[in-house]
């Protein structure tokens, strides 16, 4: 018997010998919440009770056991003080929201679409003006969208290897997310791990490995500078998949299914081949029924001699998963395929989608429909909703990064999150006004209750006139304008009680403000006079706190339940800043209800009396070892005040006008070059991001956070008109009004949309989606190596010549490689390095690539000019391959590694290309460009796959249309998921308004899995204030008491408690030897 059989036992024989019906109880912090794996559970907030006796309730978590085994009631004799029942809400996973534009279905009189002009989530190419998928909805009355009027479609889209030896190759939208369409197919998907720009290098020293990401690295074994050659290596999770020797521009390896697309986008023609290469590695597989999958190449552009180790530096690096999708075979959610062709895929809803006030409805995977809570007011019903992507954030391998010149900062975890406003294409003159507002720019704050906004972005008529000649913003041509707008109180709308203020009836709100796209307190209602909030309680929200215990309320504030007398119902709070006590006051819960409201005022900015702290004492409660106070409604925000004043300047912007009502900024003496390529500083955090195109002035603004936090990206706000709600018109998303789907700006990519059919809703008197009225809808669409477009040369491939691009698709508002072109084949792109990035390595180091790739250049030969690489993944050799750069010949300068995946043969995983080697004092270096690199996992899409409330009904080479199989309920104040991380949000009024959102997750630290290439000059601080070894970022219960148990997630439980409600009872033994016998897990 070994340890762990005899501890259970032990444990168990422990429980048993407590009387019948007794408990061992002591005083719970929040060490509570964590059940055994597989439980189901109903989450409640903080109950409190004075029982006689405690049945097991509905909601009481329950042990499934493989084997019926019958568990008895518990009864609990009466205690002698109250019973305090915590069960904490779980933490909901590190998440990131895009949503797009809103719909309100009353008005919805045609089908509604969303594609990556209006819903961010889906994949758009700016630069080409191409939309590779779309969400459609048919909704024929206000509440319902029926089966099959939600439609998803995904079309495949032309994209070129930056590679020019290995051709192109066809991408695809999916769900947000950029895919390789493998082998040109829509409905075999593979999402793009990574694609190195074509001015990206990477270099490699012998011995060097390179972590692709996905589990692939890249080995240089053996750089032959007398043979110009480059021995790589590429491995997949340890083990090698692929190994050649390369002869930069001399001779490299065949890429199979090499493809030329001539057509346009629904007319495509694809010729594929074998080419031979002069500098590319490639890795291949046969994945499923798809030949020649190009998991990856890298071009070999230089080999340089050392005075240890030689270097090889490659570009056009290109990997994507080699787990296909097939989108015919699973569909997603309640969407399943419904069309399959060629050139695209579309997936309907199976189900009705019920749009009920206030809700969130899943439609495939991340894919939601929020439904908004219509609370604005008018005494009209609207039914608000839109289509958002919900993103779990993972905790991230270390990326790959360019070889910068100086060091850049490290990037913080997760991060940055850019949030990008409506797309402008200026072909001709400006003639009116370009204006951005919180309906067509996320980044802007809104509130979709009330429909309350402020921030406005305007570009005068005729700034801009000439795409060739004029590309300037002249002085005085922008303007910014903002404005507070009241909000009220959570607790005086639920309990019409007052926070304390000089008004002497106290407040009943507050006043919001959004500046520079964050959001503020405008203390008394001053535009000019700003405050961060920190805390606000949502009406259910509860904390409880034993004496003496602090809670950490951000910004250096904390709060201190010094005292609590039950005989007296009274409670002593101490509110504290950076361990300096601010005030100190007894609350007593004995009187009237406002007697229990404590307030902290403070005289900030020159105002008297400001609300800087309240909360509301609901009870409190007798403990075994210390008493215990539970607060609502929390308020606070930061006591230091944003002064803005007339002449500050803000980036390019000046403060021209403030007023207590509004504050307008221009700018006053500085011109905006939108430039080609190019992101441009207006203020803050928020840019003007131009393409690079020549062509057209295709721009858009952007917002960009990098602090911890949560981050909604939402799409453009919808509310039907109430006076017409039969209207038929659809209500669409796409990259134009929704930043959550995938958009490529510098070829003016996009291929997602999400649609509402507008005949399927019945606004304001229906809220329900109804099956098949969500649609949505992708496609992979083209996109050219960087390798390609600035050298000519093609990423290895099992086409003649190699590709030339590749295939993008937004996916449910991710971006992915569509492998081989197939919409359904679905590959996450990894790396993609810009023109002008480059990495350089020495000998034998070890570059960590993203999804577990690594590529090493394990020799570098100065002599000949040669680099060996080797690329592993998770630890395993998948190719190593000699590279040189001596031959004369650019193309045998890439180094390729294919991989065959999702059924497709010689998918280019992996490409970069070898710009120069280098002889060092101790390692040689090599430098490389053009890196790109997808996952080798494939997600295959297949007709009938559900994702979330949304099922695939078309899956095809050519695109995938998703429609929802279930109905959406868009009941005010709800938020409902789509699909995956897309949801609906639905104001919480009578008005029926909502809008998609994807929402996203900055952390501010995550833990190591792999040791970073470069070390950041100060190390973070890492607090764990209830010492259970999970730092208080990610510990879900960061007051976990001693003695309990905690996961990694920092979520406790006593030891021996099986079923996590803080007793020791007979329950709990049985389930010890349950797991003690095997039949359950711990």
């Amino acid at each position: 018997m070994d340890k762990r059989t005899i501890i259970l036992i032990a444990l168990a024989a422990m429980v048993f010998s407590i009387p019948a019906g007794a408990e061992i109880s002591e005083t719970q912090g929040g060490g509570n919440g964590t059940h055994l794996p597989g439980w189901n559970e109903t989450l409640m907030p903080v109950v409190t009770a004075t029982p006689i006796l405690i049945p097991i309730p509905e909601q009481t978590i329950v042990i499934p056991i493989p084997e019926p085994v019958p568990i008895p009631a518990i009864a609990v004799p009466v205690p002698e003080s109250p019973v305090i029942v915590v069960i904490k809400p779980a933490e909901p996973t590190p998440a990131v929201e895009i949503r797009g534009e809103v719909v309100d279905a009353a008005t919805q009189i045609a089908p509604f679409i969303w594609t990556g002009q209006n819903f961010a989530g889906l994949y758009y190419d700016v630069d080409r003006n191409l939309m590779s998928d779309s969400l459609t909805s048919t909704v024929t009355v206000p509440d319902t969208i029926e089966a099959g009027d939600l439609a998803y479609t995904a079309y495949r889209a032309e994209s070129c290897y930056t590679n020019p030896e290995i051709g192109e190759y066809l991408a695809i939208g999916w769900f947000g997310e950029r895919y390789m369409a493998v082998n040109g197919k829509p409905y075999v998907i593979s999402p793009i791990i990574f694609e190195m720009n074509d001015d990206c290098k990477k270099t490699l020293a012998t011995g060097d490995e390179w972590n692709l990401g996905n589990g692939y690295s890249l080995v240089v074994m053996r750089i032959d500078l007398d043979t110009n050659e480059v021995l790589l290596s590429l491995l997949k999770d340890g083990s090698e998949v692929a190994s050649s020797v390369i002869q930069p521009h001399e001779t490299g390896d065949w890429f199979g299914n090499c493809m030329y697309i001539s057509g346009f986008p629904g007319a495509y023609t694809v010729t594929m081949w074998n080419a031979p290469t002069t500098s590319t590695f490639v890795y291949q597989e046969d994945v499923g029924l798809e030949d020649e999958v190009p998991v990856f190449s890298v071009y070999v552009d230089a080999i340089f001699r050392g005075t240890e180790t030689n270097l090889v530096q490659l570009k056009y690096a290109m990997l994507i998963d080699d787990d296909l999708v097939s989108v015919i075979e699973t569909g997603t959610g309640i969407m399943e395929a419904e069309t399959v062709t060629p050139e695209s895929v579309r997936l309907v809803n199976n189900k009705c989608i019920n749009l009920n006030m206030d809700s969130d409805i899943n439609i495939a995977e991340d894919l939601g429909i929020h439904v908004a809570d219509d609370r604005d007011g008018n005494g009209v019903n609207n039914y608000r909703y839109y289509p958002y992507i919900r993103r779990e954030c993972p905790t991230p391998e270390p990326e790959p990064t360019p070889t910068p010149t100086p060091t850049p900062a490290p990037p913080p975890a997760y991060g940055p999150v850019e949030i990008r406003g409506e797309v402008v294409n200026l072909t001709g003159t400006q003639e009116e006004d370009l204006v951005w507002n919180a309906y067509n720019f996320a980044g802007f704050w809104y509130d979709p209750d009330y429909d309350l906004e402020m921030e406005n972005l305007r570009i005068r008529a005729g700034a801009l006139n000439d795409f060739t000649e004029d590309r300037m913003i002249d002085e005085g041509d922008l303007t910014y304008t903002t404005h507070p707008v009241f909000h009220e109180y959570e607790l005086h709308e639920n309990e019409n009680l007052t926070v304390e203020s000089d008004n002497d009836d106290g407040d009943t709100g507050y006043w919001i403000e959004g500046w520079m796209a964050k959001e503020y307190v405008a203390i008394d209602g001053r535009a000019d006079k700003l405050c961060t909030r920190r805390v606000e309680f949502e009406n259910d929200d509860k904390k409880t706190l034993a004496t003496g215990e602090e809670w950490d309320l951000g910004g250096g504030f904390s709060l201190t339940a010094d005292k609590i007398n039950l005989e007296g119902d009274t409670v002593w709070f101490s509110l504290c800043k950076d361990g300096k006590e601010l005030d100190y006051e007894v609350v007593s819960t004995n009187g009237t209800q406002q007697d229990r409201v404590y307030t902290y005022t403070s005289d900030i900015g020159g105002e008297d009396d400001i609300p800087v702290f309240s909360c509301y004492v609901d009870a409190i409660f007798r403990g075994t070892d210390s008493n215990i106070v539970q607060v609502m409604y929390v308020f606070l925000i930061d006591n230091e005040v944003i002064e803005i004043k007339t002449g500050d300047t803000y980036g390019i912007m000046e403060v021209m006008t403030v007023s207590g009502s509004e504050v307008t900024l221009r700018n006053d003496e500085d011109t905006i070059d939108l430039d080609t390529d190019t992101m441009e500083q207006i203020m803050g955090d928020m840019y003007f991001v131009t393409a690079d195109d020549s062509s057209a002035i295709r721009f858009y603004p952007m917002a960009e956070y990098s602090e911890p936090g949560v981050y909604e990206v939402r799409g453009t706000v919808v509310e039907p008109d109430a006076a017409n709600p039969s209207s038929g018109a659809d209500h669409v998303w796409d990259y134009s009004n929704f930043a959550g789907f995938w958009y490529g700006l510098d070829d003016d990519l996009a291929t997602e949309t999400l649609t509402i059919n507008g005949s399927a809703t019945g606004f304001p008197s229906d809220r329900v989606l109804d099956e098949g009225t969500v649609m949505y809808e992708t496609y992979p669409v083209y996109q050219e190596y960087e390798l390609h477009t600035d050298l000519g040369l093609t990423v290895e491939s099992d086409h003649p010549g190699g590709d030339c691009g590749y295939y993008l698709e937004g996916f449910m508002a991710d971006e992915y490689v569509a492998i081989d072109n197939n919409a359904d084949k679905l590959c996450r792109l990894l790396v993609e390095f810009e023109d002008d990035d480059r990495k350089t390595l020495a000998t034998g180091e070890k570059w960590y690539l993203g999804g577990g790739f690594t590529l090493v250049p394990n020799q570098i030969d100065l002599e000949s000019g040669r680099v060996w690489f080797s690329l592993a993944k998770d630890g395993k050799e998948l190719d190593n391959e000699v590279i040189s750069c001596g031959s004369g010949n650019p193309q045998d300068r890439v180094y390729t590694y294919n991989a065959d995946l999702g059924g497709e043969e010689d998918i280019p995983v992996f490409s970069c290309y070898l710009d120069a080697i280098f002889r060092g004092t101790d390692s040689n270096v090599v430098q490389v460009m053009y890196v790109f690199l997808i996952d080798d996992a494939v997600s295959t899409i297949d007709t009938g796959d559900e994702f979330g409330s949304m099922e695939v009904v078309t899956a095809s080479s050519a695109g995938i249309t998703l429609i929802n199989d279930e109905t959406i309920d868009l009941d005010s104040g709800t938020t409902e998921r789509i699909m995956g991380d897309m949801y609906f949000r639905v104001a919480d009024n009578d008005t029926v308004r909502f809008y998609p959102f994807v929402e996203r997750t900055i952390r501010g630290t995550v833990p190591a899995s792999e040791e970073p290439e470069e070390e950041p000059e100060e190390e973070e601080s890492v607090s764990d204030a209830d010492g259970d070894g999970v730092p208080n970022l990610w510990d879900q219960e960061p007051d976990t008491p001693r003695g309990y148990w905690v996961n990694p997630e920092g979520i406790g439980r006593k030891w021996g408690d099986m079923d996590g409600d803080d007793k020791l009872t007979s329950a709990d033994a049985l389930a010890l030897l349950q797991a003690a016998a095997g039949k359950i897990g711990l």
